[in-house]
C-alpha cells in the first residue's frame, strides 16, 4: 500500500518570507517563483527526488486567525495547518486482496495514523466522508510536515508492498 501525497501547501502572507526558511533547511530547490507562490521541491537524483511531496507556498490576502473549535481540535485560536493522507489504488488494492482483507488492513493503518498525529501534535477530525482517508490538524507547518514523512513510512509497511509512492 502506499499514501501519496503531491504537495503540501502552506498558507502565508508573505511566501517569499517562508519558503527560503525550508528551501535552506531542507535543501531542496525552488522550481517555481511569483509573488503569490513557490514550490519547493527536492534535488534531482536525491533520495527524496520523486518520493516527497512538494513543498507548496502559497499567498492568502491577511492573515486570519481560524476558530478551530469549527474543526472541533484542541488548538489554540491561530495558525492551523490541514492534512490529509488517503491510500493510493485503494480500489485495485481491495480486488487483489479482497474485500474483508482490505478492511483489516485499512483499519490497522487508521489506528497507526491517527496514533501518529498525535504523537506529532495533530489532531485528528473524524468526518464520515472521508472513505479510507484521515484528515488532521497541526499547530504549525512543521508538526504537519513531520506527520506527513511518518505516514508514509507507516503506509509503507502497513500493506504487503514495499513502497512508497507520492504524486
Amino acid at each position: 500500500m502506499s499514501i501519496r501525497w503531491q504537495c503540501i501547501c502552506v498558507d502565508s502572507t508573505d511566501p517569499s518570507r517562508i519558503a527560503p526558511f525550508w528551501e535552506q533547511a531542507l535543501g531542496w530547490r525552488r522550481t517555481y517563483d511569483s509573488p503569490d507562490e513557490i514550490v519547493l521541491e527536492p534535488p534531482v537524483g536525491s533520495p527524496e527526488d520523486g518520493v516527497s511531496p512538494d513543498l507548496l507556498f502559497l499567498r492568502v490576502p491577511e492573515e486570519q486567525p481560524i476558530p478551530l473549535a469549527t474543526f472541533q481540535t484542541t488548538h489554540e485560536v491561530g495558525t492551523t495547518v490541514v492534512m490529509f493522507a488517503d491510500i493510493a489504488d485503494s480500489t485495485a488494492l481491495t480486488e487483489r486482496l479482497g474485500d474483508l482483507a482490505f478492511r483489516a488492513k485499512a483499519r490497522e493503518l487508521d489506528d497507526a495514523l491517527r496514533s501518529m498525529i498525535r504523537r506529532e501534535g495533530g489532531n485528528v477530525i473524524d468526518a464520515k466522508t472521508l472513505g479510507d482517508g484521515v484528515l488532521a490538524t497541526f499547530p504549525s507547518a512543521s508538526h504537519a510536515m513531520t506527520a506527513a514523512l511518518a505516514s508514509a513510512a507507516i503506509g509503507q509497511f502497513a500493506f504487503l508492498e514495499k513502497r512508497t509512492h507520492y504524486q
